[in-house]
C-alpha cells in the first residue's frame, strides 16, 4: 500500500477543528443589523449566505471587524481559499486590537487560535509559533501541544519532544491526546518501526478511553485521526492485519478531517491484490472526501487523484490514469497537515506517471497489432515525442533521490522520509531510473537499518532480484526469486511485489534459456496481477492454436501482439469458435486454465449496429477476429476481480457480471460529471 500515501501523518487535525468549533460562541460584537445577520448566518452554518452578507457589510464599512471575520472564516473553512482567509482574519484582528481598550476578549482569544490553525495549513510555521506565543502570553492555559506540529515541520525535533512530553502528562484530555499524537509523529520522523507503532497505538487507546468516558448526551470525541495514524504506523511495522483493523475502526463514523482511513485501505487492499475490496474502499474514499469541508478537501486533492490513478492503472484504464496523475502533478497539495514534503510527493507522482506513460505506449503498440500495419508505423512515429516527454519525470525523480538519506528511506518499505506514499510494488521502478549499482549501495544501507526486522527481508530480497536482472545476471535473479516467492506469498501487503518479482525473474529465465522455470514464473505473475507484464513491457511465450476460419485470423492477430511470442511447449492460448462468436483461453503447459475471454460477432440488424456504434464507436468498426484481439488485450492484462467478494451490481443497481466487473464499477466511480 502506498503510504498516501502518504506516509502523511495528520497528527492533530481533528481535535484542532473540534476545539475551534467549540469556541465559536466567542464572536465579535455586532454594531449594526447587517453585522448581526452575518454572524447569525455563520453560526447557523449557512456559508453562502454568510459570505454574501459579509461582503455587503464590507461594502458599507470596509473597517468592519465582523465583516472581515465572517468572510475570513467562510473562506478558510467552507471554501479553502487560505490566502484570502488569512488577509481577512488578520485584518479583523488588527481592527479589533486598535478599536477597543480591552482587546483581550474571548473573541480575540478565539481569533488568535483560528489564525494559528490557518497559518499551519498554509505552512507558515514560524508565524504559527509567533501566534501561539502571543496567545500564551495573554491567555491561560497555554497551548502546549499545538506547538509540537510546527516545531516538527521546522525540524526542531528536540523542542517538539519537550512540548509533547508536557502535553502527554497534562490533566487536560485534549492536550494529552494532542501530545500523544505528536509523540506518534515524532517516532515516525525518527524512522523507527515498533516504537512508532507503539506510540501511535497509545494515542488510539487514549482516544478510545475518551469515547468511553463521554456521557450519553455528549457528542463523542473523534477517533478517525488516531485510528488513521495507528493504521499507518502498523503498516510501517509491517503489521498488515492490524493496519486494516485500525483503519476500519477509523471509518465507523464520518469526521471532518484530512486523515482518510478509506484511502489507506484502498492502497492496502491493492498491495494485497484484493482488487474487489479496493474498489469498494475506493467508492467510500470518494464519498468520504466529498463530505469534507473545502479546507480539508484541498489539503489532499492531489493524493486522491494519485490513488485514483493507481486504481485505474491496475484495472487497465490507463488513459484515465494518465489524466489523473497529470492533475496531481499540476495541482500539488499543501503539506501543512502532513509530515512529508512537497518534493517527496512530486517524486512519487512523477514515478507513477513514468509507469503509466510507458504502459500507455505498450497499449498503443497492442492496438496497432490488431488494427493494421499502417497503424503500427504511425504508432512508432508518434511514440518518439512521447518518450522524449517522459524525460522531465526522470529528472524530477533523480532530483528527489539525489539525497542519500531520502533514497535509503525510499527503499525501506512503508518508511517515512523517502518518496511519499511509494507502494512497495512501485519501488522496483527506481532500479530502472537510477541504475542497479546505485540502488545496490542504498539497499545495503537499508538492510542494515532494518537488521532487527525480519519481516522486511523478503522485500529487500525482491529488490535484489530486480538488481540482478538489470545487471543481466539471469541465473542469480531466478534462483533468488524461486527462494523468496514462497516467503512473499506468506506476507500480506507484498502480493503485487510477488507478481512483479515473478514477471522479472520469468523474463530473466527466458533470456537465460531456462524455459521451464520461465513458464512457471510467468504463470505465477498472471495469477496475481496480469497487468504487470504490460507495465514491464514483457511478451508472454505461448503456443497459439485455432480451429480455422475466424479463429485462425484471430490467432494471427494475437501472434503479432507485443504481449506474445510464439513458442512450442510454452503456455497455451486456444482460440475457438462459439455460438456467439469467438473464445480464447490461456492455459499453463499442464492444462490449468488461467483466463478465458469471449467476443461476440458484429450485430446483424441495422438497429443493433447503430446501438452498438453509439455505445462503443471503436467496436462497431471491428471484425470478429479484431474484436477478440481487443478483448484479449483488455481482459487478460488487467486486474482480476474475485466475484465472491463483491456485490454483483453497479452503483445504480443494474446487474453486472463477468470479468469486466472491475472496469465497469471503476468507470462509474471516476467518470467526470
Amino acid at each position: 500500500m502506498s503510504r498516501v500515501r502518504l506516509i502523511a501523518l495528520i497528527a492533530i487535525l481533528g481535535a484542532l477543528v473540534s476545539i475551534g468549533e467549540a469556541q465559536d460562541a466567542s464572536l465579535p460584537d455586532a454594531h449594526a443589523p447587517d453585522e448581526e445577520e452575518a454572524l447569525q448566518l455563520l453560526s447557523d452554518g449557512m456559508a453562502v449566505g454568510a459570505r454574501t452578507q459579509a461582503e455587503r457589510v464590507l461594502r458599507r464599512d470596509p473597517d468592519s471587524v465582523v465583516g472581515h471575520y465572517v468572510l475570513g472564516r467562510v473562506l478558510f473553512e467552507a471554501e479553502g481559499s487560505l490566502g484570502r482567509a488569512m488577509f481577512h482574519l488578520g485584518r479583523a484582528r488588527e481592527l479589533h486590537e486598535r478599536s477597543t481598550l480591552d482587546p483581550h476578549s474571548p473573541f480575540h482569544q478565539q481569533l488568535l487560535y483560528t489564525t494559528s490553525r490557518l497559518a499551519g495549513q498554509m505552512e507558515l510555521y514560524d508565524y504559527q509559533l509567533e501566534l501561539l506565543g502571543y496567545y500564551d502570553h495573554l491567555y491561560d492555559p497555554d497551548l502546549v501541544a499545538e506547538r509540537c506540529w510546527p516545531l516538527m515541520k521546522l525540524e526542531r525535533q528536540d523542542e517538539a519532544r519537550q512540548f509533547a512530553s508536557i502535553a502527554v502528562n497534562s490533566p487536560n484530555p485534549w492536550q494529552r491526546s494532542a501530545g500523544l499524537n505528536a509523540m506518534c509523529a515524532l517516532e515516525g520522523e525518527a524512522r523507527t518501526r515498533e516504537p512508532y507503532f507503539n506510540a501511535c497505538l497509545a494515542a488510539l487507546e487514549d482516544a478510545r478511553r475518551g469515547i468511553e468516558r463521554a456521557a450519553p448526551d455528549e457528542e463523542q470525541p473523534g477517533i478517525a485521526v488516531d485510528a488513521y495514524n495507528a493504521a499507518l504506523a502498523a503498516t510501517v511495522a509491517l503489521r498488515f492485519e492490524e493496519a486494516e483493523r485500525y483503519a476500519l475502526e477509523g471509518v465507523q463514523r464520518f469526521e471532518p478531517t484530512g486523515a482518510d482511513p478509506w484511502q489507506l485501505l484502498v492502497e492496502l487492499y491493492l498491495s494485497e491484490a484484493r482488487m474487489d475490496d479496493a474498489l469498494g474502499a475506493f467508492a467510500s474514499m470518494i464519498r468520504w472526501n466529498d463530505r469534507q469541508p473545502a479546507s480539508m478537501r484541498d489539503q489532499g486533492r492531489a493524493e486522491t487523484e494519485a490513488v485514483a490513478a493507481i486504481v485505474l492503472l491496475l484495472a487497465g484504464e490507463t488513459v484515465r490514469a494518465d489524466e489523473r496523475i497529470d492533475r496531481a502533478l499540476a495541482r500539488p497539495d499543501r503539506r501543512g497537515l502532513t509530515t512529508d514534503g512537497a518534493e517527496q510527493a512530486r517524486g512519487r507522482h512523477a514515478l507513477l506517471r513514468r509507469i503509466i506513460r510507458r504502459t500507455l505506449e505498450e497499449e498503443r503498440a497492442e492496438r496497432a497489432s490488431w488494427t493494421g500495419l499502417g497503424a503500427r508505423v504511425s504508432t512508432f512515429a508518434e511514440s518518439i515525442p512521447r518518450r522524449v516527454a517522459r524525460w522531465p519525470d526522470d529528472e524530477r525523480i533523480l532530483g528527489v533521490l539525489a539525497d542519500d538519506e531520502r533514497l535509503v528511506d525510499t527503499l525501506r518499505p512503508f518508511m517515512a522520509g523517502g518518496i511519499t506514499g511509494l507502494s512497495p510494488w512501485l519501488t522496483g521502478e527506481i532500479v530502472s531510473v537510477l541504475g542497479p549499482a546505485i540502488v545496490a549501495v542504498a539497499l545495503a544501507e537499508a538492510r542494515a537499518r532494518d537488521a532487527q526486522e525480519p519481516r522486511a527481508t523478503p522485500f529487500y530480497d525482491a529488490l535484489e532480484v530486480e538488481i540482478a536482472a538489470a545487471r543481466g545476471d539471469g541465473e542469480t535473479a531466478v534462483a533468488l526469486a524461486q527462494r523468496i516467492l514462497p516467503q512473499l506469498a506468506e506476507a500480506r501487503g507484498f502480493a503485487l511485489v510477488r507478481a512483479r518479482v515473478a514477471a522479472i525473474a520469468a523474463a530473466a529465465a527466458d533470456d537465460a534459456g531456462m524455459e521451464a522455470q520461465a513458464y512457471e514464473l510467468y504463470a505465477t505473475a498472471l495469477e496475481i496481477d496480469p497487468g504487470v507484464l504490460r507495465r514491464l513491457g514483457l511478451a508472454l511465450p505461448i503456443s497459439i492454436s485455432h480451429r480455422g476460419g475466424d479463429s485462425e485470423s484471430a490467432a494471427s492477430l494475437l501472434a503479432s501482439s507485443p504481449r506474445t511470442t510464439e513458442r512450442d511447449g510454452a503456455l497455451a492460448l486456444d482460440v475457438e469458435p462459439t455460438a456467439r462468436g469467438l473464445r480464447a483461453c490461456l492455459r499453463t503447459a499442464s492444462g490449468n486454465e488461467l483466463r478465458c475471454v469471449e467476443a461476440s460477432a458484429p450485430p446483424e440488424t441495422d438497429e443493433a449496429r447503430a446501438a452498438e456504434a453509439e455505445r462503443d464507436p471503436e467496436l462497431a468498426t471491428l471484425t470478429l477476429p479484431q474484436r477478440l484481439a481487443r478483448e484479449v488485450h483488455r481482459e487478460m492484462w488487467s486486474a482480476r476481480v474475485e466475484l465472491s467478494r463483491v456485490d454483483l451490481s453497479s452503483l445504480d443497481g443494474r446487474p453486472i457480471g463477468g470479468s469486466t466487473l472491475a472496469n465497469e464499477r471503476l468507470r462509474q466511480l471516476v467518470d467526470e460529471p
